[in-house]
Order: structure tokens, then C-alpha cells, then sequence
């Protein structure tokens, strides 16, 4: 995973955290709920960033991923609870959807972090060719 329960308590607002994890009711965000999104937040990045990047990326977690999965998770907290929750932040949730997918096309790159190498095409000499133009007379 690339944040942290208390990285997502730091930068969003307790109530948010309250209105939008807090399953049982008894005020405090539940570490389970939490943990889910997080964990939903790196699958996406994974799975956008893997064309691009050996993911999962490894310790040191570059701050820009670090950062996109705070805000990943803080908006699927916020898909939990239809209505307002959230509403304060989907700027910022938007702004985070256009950089992941920007990192996926590869337009935004990641310092320090290089491309996935790329497959190599083997190459072969052809056998001779079963068909030709001269063979399909009459065809």
C-alpha cells in the first residue's frame, strides 16, 4: 500500500473521515473501512501505472504516488456515502483521477522512476512463403 490510515486522518477533515468510515456508529472512523480504501486506491494505481511502471512500486514510494493514493482513497470513502460527503474535496479528486490517468499515458513522468522496460520482439527468418502471387493463377 502507498499511504497510510493516519496519512488519510492528517490531510482530510475528521468529520469527513466520521461521515464517510464510520460503519458502527460510534464516531471515530473505522480502521477496517479505512484500510479497504487504501488498499482499492494502490489496486487502481497498479493497474494504471503497470503498462508503464514495475509496480508495486517499492520502498522508497515516490511522494506523488504516495500523495494520489491518499487522495484515491479519500474518494472511494466518499463513493461510500451518496449525497455531500465528499463534496469539499472532488476538486481535488478530480485533480488526482487526471494526473493518474496523465501518468498512465506517460505525458507526466515520474522523477527518478523509469519506464518498464519494454518486450523485445524476437526475430526469425521467415520460411518461404507457402502462397505467392505466381502460385494463385487462376484463383
Amino acid at each position: 500500500m502507498y499511504t497510510t490510515t493516519d496519512e488519510l486522518k492528517r490531510r482530510f477533515a475528521p468529520a469527513f473521515l466520521v461521515s464517510v468510515a464510520d460503519d458502527n456508529g460510534d464516531g471515530v472512523p473505522d480502521t477496517p473501512v479505512l484500510e479497504q480504501a487504501i488498499s482499492d486506491a494502490a489496486a487502481l494505481i497498479n493497474l494504471e501505472l503497470g503498462r508503464r511502471y514495475e509496480v508495486p512500486f517499492s520502498a522508497p514510494v515516490p511522494l506523488m504516488i504516495s500523495q494520489l493514493a491518499c487522495v484515491l482513497a479519500a474518494r472511494n470513502l466518499a463513493r461510500r456515502s451518496p449525497g455531500t460527503a465528499g463534496s469539499l474535496y472532488r476538486g481535488d479528486f478530480a485533480d488526482a483521477e487526471h494526473l493518474l490517468a496523465r501518468l498512465a499515458e506517460g505525458v507526466v513522468v515520474l522523477a527518478g522512476r523509469g519506464p518498464k522496460p519494454q518486450a523485445i520482439a524476437a526475430l526469425r527468418d521467415a520460411e518461404e512463403r507457402v502462397f505467392a502471387r505466381e502460385d494463385l493463377h487462376g484463383f
